[in-house]
């Protein structure tokens, strides 16, 4: 072929340029999820892969082009199917940012966190930005070393060398990098905040800190390898009286009796299926069974949330206090009874994470500042359960990726 794009066997183009070099980004972390799915993520991005994807990732290990991967991969490719959904994929990682151009530096995309914007609405969340300087400023001592994990726009960093640190080592991975050196020289604190670029379990800090602050709390708080990475950062970084922000996070479960009209884009409509199956002479009936037993997560907003009825207080899950040796977090289970009878129609997973001494930051939407960026794990109960005053309520969450990770159902 003259036009340089792959074929299928059959020899028609499939819209991919065959000549072109590719190989994986160096910064990959690769999950294996428990439904053969593969979660690839890098500073600032994911991607969500299938069976093929280790494969593929191997064969673009260094600059190779499509036909060259390809060729590597002969042996596993079974018949023309195939041969289509392999290169079909590899469109989509290039698509991603996964593959990039093998004769150029892999280039500084801006996506999630290493995106300026995201971080912009991070900082503009004033009760969260005010908390941890207020918190930094209540912890740091003059003379103390500090190692600021996931710096992010280096605010933090930035914080802790106005409050007296003698240095400060701010930590970042992704793209933001460029942003933080040039807050760290905006604000003129070049003299005395380092910054190491790097996923943290890579870099090593050239003395041990005395206090280590981290605002890598998720909408899931610990979904971001806040425990490991900490768990890294007690064996290699830090002193053994070293001072944490946060130094603990509460996992915080609430029933909710939510608004239909809030919950309408993911419940089923059974009206809407059995209307359009009279149009269509067309029974969806065990359709609308199956996607009404689905498990439903999604996110909401603190603000939106306010307007919910809640049928329970907040009911802790567990309490995290960040230390050396802490073993991982496994399934919990926790119980509430009912204040008031109403529909339980949705359960929401909240955070606590206390930062110091009466400094706290919260997700419970009346506790939640009012520019909280953090949304919240909601999972919906459809159809709703009919629920009294005094009934028991257990709640159940698995840390991880389980679509099923969020659960209530009813003692008895």
């Amino acid at each position: 072929m003259n036009d340089a794009r792959t074929a299928d066997p059959r020899g028609r183009p499939r819209g991919l340029d065959a000549a072109t070099r590719y190989v994986r980004r160096p910064d990959l972390r690769v999950e294996l999820h428990a439904n053969s799915a593969y979660r690839v993520e890098w500073p600032g991005g994911h991607f969500s892969g299938g069976l093929d994807t280790l494969a593929l990732l191997a064969a673009f290990d260094r600059p190779r082009s499509v036909r060259e991967a390809l060729a590597r991969l002969s042996s596993l490719i079974g018949g023309a199917q195939h041969w289509i959904d392999l290169t079909a994929e590899i469109r989509a990682l290039v698509a991603a940012g996964v593959l990039v151009d093998g004769d150029t530096p892999v280039p500084a995309t801006a996506r999630g966190f290493a995106d300026p914007l995201m971080q912009y609405r991070m900082v503009a969340d004033r009760t969260r930005t005010h908390g941890f300087v207020t918190a930094i400023r209540a912890t740091v001592r003059p003379g103390d070393v500090v190692v600021d994990l996931g710096t992010g726009s280096c605010v933090l960093a930035i914080a802790a060398a106005q409050a007296g640190a003698a240095r400060v080592y701010a930590v970042e991975a992704s793209p933001i990098a460029d942003l933080a050196e040039a807050m760290i020289a905006a604000n003129g604190l070049a003299d005395r905040i380092t910054l190491l670029r790097g996923y943290s379990t890579s870099v090593d800090l050239p003395e041990r800190a005395t206090v280590l602050v981290s605002e890598t709390l998720g909408n899931e708080p610990l979904s971001e390898r806040v425990e490991e990475n900490l768990r890294d950062a007690f064996a290699r970084w830090l002193t053994p009286d070293a001072r944490l922000i946060p130094r603990a996070v509460r996992l915080v479960a609430r029933a909710y009796a939510a608004p239909a009209d809030a919950l309408a884009g993911s419940r089923v409509d059974r009206a809407l299926l059995g209307a359009l199956g009279n149009e269509l002479g067309i029974d969806f009936g065990p359709l609308a069974d199956a996607a009404a037993r689905a498990p439903r997560l999604g996110w909401f907003g603190t603000r939106t949330m306010r307007d919910w009825p809640s049928l329970t207080a907040p009911v802790l899950m567990a309490e995290r206090r960040f230390a050396a040796g802490q073993p991982a977090l496994g399934a919990l289970e926790a119980a509430a009874e009912a204040a008031a009878g109403g529909e339980l129609s949705a359960v929401a997973l909240h955070f606590e994470a206390e930062l110091a001494d009466g400094i706290t930051l919260s997700t419970v939407p009346e506790c939640a500042g009012a520019d909280n960026h953090w949304a919240c794990l909601v999972r919906t109960i459809d159809p709703p359960v009919t629920i009294g005053r005094g009934e028991s309520i257990v709640f159940g969450y698995r840390p991880g990726t389980d679509p099923d990770r969020l659960m209530a159902r009813i003692a008895g």
